[in-house]
């Protein structure tokens, strides 16, 4: 068998300097990226959106507004869910046409797209380079600004559906926090997000078991970016 049989899981694939390069080459795309995108995601997204502290976006705003729904908005009831192994497992194809969605720009999609493949055959560092890779290309690096912003874009569909549904939720890149008022709501909620996520089948991992109880003084009070509920 030639080379390894599986991808690498990796933050960092590059030496520092070298991804650093990288980034300057691609700091024009993820503004204009940013521009075009930031006013189509949800209102309870939160990760991965620019200038997050000044738009009332990031990890603390979420953890302020968990802890107003839980308090005053009579939903007491809450479940994480964890997409596993999502950065790895996002598909290029799919992730490519969500972004024709939101952005129409052929040279755009070209550097993503460069950076996507750049990415895939780093994962394979002793394949030889001669030879096709297996499989279909799937992953983004984590920790890259612009990967965050490429997850929000491939979950947009995923949290219009949740909206739609009339469901309370808050997500970080690839947490969903769901809220309810009671445990039939919030077993009712949860149903709806994972037959919605029509999504799940096309990355081809699924979503683990949620945690989920009455919240307590301690869910309310976490200091981690996302909440998690008291397990009962």
């Amino acid at each position: 068998m030639i080379g390894p049989t599986a991808p690498r899981t990796a933050v960092r694939l590059l030496p520092l300097e070298e991804e650093s390069r990288l980034f300057l080459r691609l700091r024009a795309t993820l503004a204009y990226l940013n521009a075009r995108v930031e006013p189509a995601l949800s209102a309870s997204c939160y990760g991965g959106r620019p200038d997050a502290t000044r738009r009332g976006t990031d990890r603390r705003a979420a953890l302020v507004r968990f802890r107003s729904l839980v308090r005053d908005g009579g939903l007491p009831w809450v479940a994480k869910l964890d997409i596993a192994s999502f950065f790895d497992a996002i598909p290029h194809g799919p992730l490519l046409a969500a972004l024709r969605q939101h952005v129409a720009s052929r040279r755009l999609e070209r550097e993503v797209a460069g950076y996507l493949a750049w990415y895939w055959r780093a994962r394979w560092p002793d394949w030889p380079a001669a030879t096709p890779l297996p499989g279909e290309p799937v992953g983004v690096p984590q920790g890259s600004p612009i990967s965050g912003v490429l997850v929000n874009v491939f979950l947009t569909v995923f949290d219009r559906a949740l909206e739609r549904a009339g469901i309370v939720f808050l997500r970080s890149l690839d947490d969903v926090t769901i809220l309810a008022a009671s445990p039939a709501a919030l077993a009712a909620g949860l149903g709806t997000a994972k037959s919605r996520a029509q999504w799940q089948a096309t990355v081809g991992v699924g979503i683990s078991g949620p945690v989920a109880g009455s919240t307590t003084s301690s869910a309310t009070s976490s200091p981690a970016g996302m909440p998690v509920a008291s397990a009962v």
